[in-house]
């Protein structure tokens, strides 16, 4: 039985195929006016999904550059939800050109967007040297990046200790692994839980373990998973929110 959400869903791409002109312009009444909202996957708005799932046109183009502009993407947990999204729909590389064409930019808040999104990337691979300096922190921007790097090696450490899980062959081995990737995962962790099926096959008693294990911890993961998003919805590029005053006017003018 197909819900509410997923028509919506179905039909809102139905409608971007036939028609992304004028169904850009729906899009946008939508994104202004929905008074709920449908959580898609890792509880990231529908609307955002649907973004990245519909196919590439220039209305679809200018939907998503839109969503990153400042009016509408003025946090950093805003930023990660919105790259949250389009991994979870296998388009990193949008990220990545996003990323791009920040670094290039002659603005120094673009420039830093640029590192904020960088460090919500999957696939991080240990080690990551930026996390763990070698000389005393000076400038906003040093910091920013080792804050950044420390959510790459955040990222890195999570999917190590989920392969672990994954792949012990010891009740031991196993809840040594979960209690280390609890403690180091964040909402980018569900893209890979999908691999759950994948839990030792070859030992179906340890196997069964570990499903039910995963299953009665759901709801604390995902406590621990939301609690490591508390600075974001406060900050935009790494700069604490104040009421009232944009803090990438304050970033322009800061002199490394």
């Amino acid at each position: 039985m197909v819900s509410y959400a997923q028509s919506y869903e179905l039909g809102t791409l139905d409608m971007f195929r036939r028609n992304a002109d004028s169904n850009a312009r729906l899009g946008r009444a939508l994104r202004g006016n929905l008074l709920a909202n449908y959580m898609g996957t890792a509880k990231v708005d529908e609307m955002l999904h649907i973004l990245f799932r519909v196919p590439d046109s220039d209305e679809a183009t200018k939907l998503r550059l839109e969503v990153l502009e400042l009016p509408n993407c003025n946090t950093d947990k805003k930023l990660f939800e919105l790259v949250l999204a389009a991994n979870s729909q296998g388009r990193a590389d949008w990220v990545a050109q996003v990323i791009g064409n920040d670094r290039k930019s002659g603005l120094v808040w673009k420039q830093r967007r640029a590192e904020v999104l960088s460090s919500f990337a999957i696939g991080n691979k240990l080690p990551i040297p930026e996390a763990w300096p070698d000389c005393q922190l000076r400038t906003v921007t040093q910091h920013l990046v080792y804050e950044c790097a420390l959510r790459r090696w955040r990222e890195a450490c999570s999917r190590h200790w989920w392969d672990a899980f994954i792949k012990s062959t010891s009740q031991d081995e196993a809840y040594c692994a979960w209690v280390l990737f609890q403690e180091s995962a964040d909402r980018l962790a569900e893209i890979y839980l999908a691999n759950e099926h994948h839990m030792n096959d070859y030992t179906p008693d340890l196997a069964r373990l570990k499903h039910c294990h995963f299953h009665l911890n759901r709801d604390s993961l995902d406590r621990e998973m939301i609690k490591r998003e508390d600075k974001l919805e406060k900050t935009f590029l790494g700069e604490r929110i104040v009421e009232g005053v944009g803090s990438w006017r304050r970033v322009e003018q800061i002199d490394d």
